[in-house]
């Protein structure tokens, strides 16, 4: 039987992913209350590892999905940096261990702000911010990186960097949320320039329903996962704005506005033509 060992099973990609696949195949999903059940209550990075090598063992698992985030990623309070490098580095390496002798597939979850910004399409190949000149969520989602393809064979593992993931029940930090927040409460969207920065976020469901085909399709390397519309902050704040019936405030300042675009032409090469959900439907379904 084909089973999934789901890491983050109650954030926003990991809760829409059970949802779609549960009825498809075997899922076991874990999360921060529950992490306990691949330990065991053991003690030491050691024996942790040892119990989760014999979970995944006597489970039968074929893949392991890695996504669980730190929801507070800005805060850089000691306590907030100690749990984002425990889920975004200490708890991932020990995953990877335990299952990098056991011809156990892994996707695991980056993030698009690894890359250095540029102003057209970011693509795979592109080169990666200076670890030396990142802030600790960058750091830790390169440092996740590092590990990913030191610990396991590149055939059976797949990096996935998401640009702008948005949908329901997401933590207010994200950009998505933030900006809900502040049309709601009527607080100013300061944008740079005539329009703000440009994106091309993806809603849950379709990043979900990619990262299900390149599984299907066995698919090995690193990935951007991000829609295929480029919209621009003003253009993102009118489209929630609408969805609430009520007008975004902007204050624009100057300057030139940031560019964050992901080239997907890679990972729809392997899934072929996807129907993206429209933004302003996605908006309506997160908000």
């Amino acid at each position: 039987m084909y089973r999934e060992l789901l890491i983050g099973d109650s954030g926003v990609f990991g809760s829409a992913y059970f949802d779609k696949f549960k009825n498809n195949f075997s899922i076991i999903g874990i999360n921060r209350s529950n992490w306990s059940k691949l330990i065991d209550n053991s003690v030491g990075e050691e024996n942790e590892i040892a119990c989760i090598n014999r979970f995944l063992k006597s489970m039968k698992i074929s893949r392991v999905v890695y996504a669980a985030q730190h929801s507070d990623y800005r805060s850089t309070d000691s306590n907030n940096l100690r749990m984002l490098y425990e889920v975004n580095s200490s708890n991932l390496k020990k995953i990877l261990l335990a299952s990098r002798d056991l011809d156990i597939n892994v996707t695991t979850f980056s993030s698009g702000s690894v890359y250095v910004p540029k102003q057209g399409p970011i693509e795979e190949s592109d080169n990666l911010k200076n670890p030396m000149q990142v802030n600790a969520y960058e750091a830790s989602k390169l440092h996740g990186e590092l590990l990913a393809n030191t610990l396991i064979q590149a055939d059976r593992l797949i990096t996935l960097r998401p640009f702008f993931l948005f949908g329901p029940s997401q933590k207010s930090q994200a950009l998505i949320p933030n900006l809900r927040h502040r049309v709601l409460n009527g607080q100013e969207v300061i944008l740079q320039g005539n329009h703000g920065m440009e994106l091309n976020p993806i809603f849950v469901d379709d990043a979900v329903a990619i990262v299900g085909k390149l599984h299907d399709m066995n698919a090995q390397g690193t990935f951007n996962l991000a829609g295929s519309r480029v919209v621009s902050i003003e253009e993102l704040a009118m489209c929630i704005g609408r969805a609430m019936n009520k007008p975004p405030q902007f204050t624009y300042v100057s300057g030139t506005p940031l560019k964050l675009i992901a080239g997907i032409g890679k990972v729809l090469s392997y899934t072929g033509t996807h129907g993206f959900i429209d933004l302003e439907t996605s908006i309506s379904k997160t908000i």
